[in-house]
């Protein structure tokens, strides 16, 4: 299925694809391993239109907000770098779900508001507030919020935060 949306994404036309992979999963529905490839076909489609959005954020400047430039922010930005949450630019290398639960996570050790216009204007991401309440929903994120915990001790985890 990735193979079948490589022609979609060479054009840059990421829902395109998306509809292709769904039309082809919905005609393979009784073979065994369909789901699989239908998530790794979405994976990959989602890891190509996450790559052109910050190529786009960096094309335009991508100007770090002030909340993000004092000294306590670039500290616990450079430690989510090297735990290689973010890039050398500290643009999130996570998906949609777990860059909104990081931003959560650092805009409550820098009490930063409102935070989703924040890390979404900066990130490029819109509608982080759903893509939060996504993510805790998710069986993975309890694993997520542990590695963070560990990471930013000074978090005091409150995952019903608005």
């Amino acid at each position: 299925m990735e193979d079948a949306a490589a022609f979609y994404l060479a054009r840059g036309d990421y829902q395109a694809a998306r509809e292709h992979v769904d039309r082809l999963a919905g005609d393979m529905i009784f073979y065994d391993d369909v789901h699989e490839a239908y998530k790794a076909a979405l994976a990959h489609i989602y890891e190509a239109e996450h790559a052109g959005r910050h190529r786009h954020a960096r094309s335009e400047g991508g100007k770090v907000p002030a909340e993000l430039t004092t000294p306590k922010a670039k500290e616990l930005l450079e430690r989510a770098r090297q735990a290689g949450y973010l890039d050398d630019e500290y643009m999130t290398l996570l998906s949609r779900t777990e860059s909104a639960i990081l931003a959560n996570a650092l805009a409550a050790c820098l009490g930063i508001r409102p935070k989703w216009k924040t890390f979404g204007e900066y990130w490029d991401l819109d509608n982080m507030r759903s893509d939060y309440n996504k993510g805790l929903d998710m069986v993975k994120a309890g694993a997520f919020i542990s590695e963070l915990k560990k990471m930013l001790p000074e978090w005091k985890v409150k995952t019903d935060q608005p």
